[in-house]
């Protein structure tokens, strides 16, 4: 059951990046800035159905690392179950925001084609916000995990 359910895990972070370059893979090069503006240009020319599709890989890779997050409870001593169930469910809370997060990049190329700035930067902040929400579950999700691996 144990490696079933790692599979599932990681069948969800192969999907995440499957999505990720249906979004906004390019054969092309661009000069990457240090911000998100030659990702939206490549975005805003893309069909919306691979944007769609793209954004919607985000959910579903999602709900497959919770699967492969429940691990954590089931290689938890017994003594530690609770923690365990912490873990896992403040990893489930992060990759949600996650997958969410990736859910709503399809904007940046749905509303890119616009050329409607201000949409786009009113949406922009959004996803910053929903970036820090889940990366810092993910990051207090993955402290935890460290501190019982090191804890034994």
């Amino acid at each position: 059951m144990l490696n079933t359910i790692l599979l599932i895990g990681l069948s969800g972070a192969i999907l995440m990046f499957i999505g990720d370059m249906v979004l906004y893979y390019s054969k092309d090069d661009y000069a990457a800035d240090g911000t998100l503006n030659p990702i939206i240009d490549i975005m805003k020319t893309e069909s919306r159905t691979r944007l769609y599709i793209g954004g919607l890989i985000g959910p579903v890779a999602a709900f497959l690392y919770c699967i492969g997050y429940y691990h954590l409870v089931l290689v938890m001593n017994e003594q530690y179950q609770i923690l365990g169930w912490v873990c896992f469910l403040i990893n489930c809370l992060g990759i949600i925001c996650g997958g969410v997060y990736h859910s709503h990049c399809a904007y940046f190329g749905l509303i890119g084609r616009h050329d409607n700035i201000k949409a786009l930067d009113e949406v922009h902040k959004y996803l910053n916000v929903q970036k820090a929400v889940a990366f810092g579950l993910q990051g207090l999700g993955f402290l935890l995990l460290a501190m019982f691996i090191v804890l034994k």
